[in-house]
């Protein structure tokens, strides 16, 4: 979930060339004719040989693939062929673990720990209009706060102090898979494991948390809010707010706004 709030807003005025108007609008036509006759054309080529490609990837496939009834007794007569095949029993050559959480998961081919963090979005809107050979720019900023999968810098926001992101990182997003695991009788190598992009979440329970009661991570104040989400929330110092505060006077952004009222995470949040 979004929050969004208002920034400050800037009125400029400049005088335009009638020289220069015409340059861009010749500039602007040039550039979407060229999108147009080229670049579309590329993009739809690139598409359908991308296409072409697959369906032939898959035809071979499908042509020299061979289904096995089960994950037991392999034949001499399959070695070397592509095999479609359904196991149960998945047993993995090391277990997959996240030694900050120290939590496991036995048997499992691939885990991935995603970060997220809360964070603000910094983006603006902007108006023209014309008064005779001058130009009035009204430009307003906008921030929102969510979660994103990477911090983002406010150091160059318009307001950095009122919509600051703290840049705590203590446990970024990792990979961990097994070398090779055996599918029944069958084994699978780290290729083929390397190749698995889809990921469901895991639920822990309180066994499965043990151990997680004395990690880095509890110590980085993360608990577990379920559905497979550990949450961590970020507490400044007193030296921190005071000079935020400090900053936000000279900025001009001491505001209150309706959004502030709504409950939300806090940047800086993971």
């Amino acid at each position: 979930m979004f929050f969004s709030r208002t920034g400050r807003t800037y009125v400029t005025r400049r005088r335009i060339s009638r020289e220069n108007d015409h340059w861009c609008v010749k500039m602007f036509v040039f550039i979407l004719a060229t999108v147009f006759l080229v670049g579309i054309p590329l993009y739809v080529h690139s598409c359908e040989q991308e296409l072409h490609e697959m369906t032939l990837a898959f035809t071979e496939a499908d042509e020299v693939m061979v289904s096995v009834p089960s994950d037991q007794n392999p034949q001499a007569a399959n070695a070397g062929e592509l095999l479609h095949l359904q196991s149960a029993d998945i047993r993995t050559s090391s277990t997959n673990a996240d030694p900050d959480f120290q939590l496991a998961v036995p048997n499992s081919l691939k885990m991935k720990r995603e970060t997220e963090y809360c964070q603000w979005f910094e983006h603006y809107t902007e108006t023209r209009t014309k008064h005779g050979d001058e130009e009035e720019v009204v430009r307003t900023y906008h921030y929102t706060k969510g979660w994103s999968p990477h911090r983002i810098p406010s150091l160059f926001f318009d307001q950095p102090f009122r919509y600051n992101n703290p840049q705590r990182d203590p446990f970024p997003s990792h990979y961990w898979q097994a070398e090779s695991a055996s599918l029944g009788d069958y084994t699978i190598d780290s290729d083929i494991i390397n190749s698995i992009s889809s990921f469901k979440p895991k639920i822990w329970d309180s066994e499965s948390l043990s151990e997680f009661r004395s990690s880095s991570a509890a110590a980085e104040q993360f608990n577990y809010m379920g559905n497979g989400y550990f949450y961590s929330p970020y507490e400044s110092s007193g030296a921190e707010t005071l000079a935020k505060l400090a900053g936000q006077f000279l900025e001009g952004s001491l505001d209150v706004q309706l959004f502030d009222f709504l409950p939300q995470c806090i940047a800086g949040d993971i």
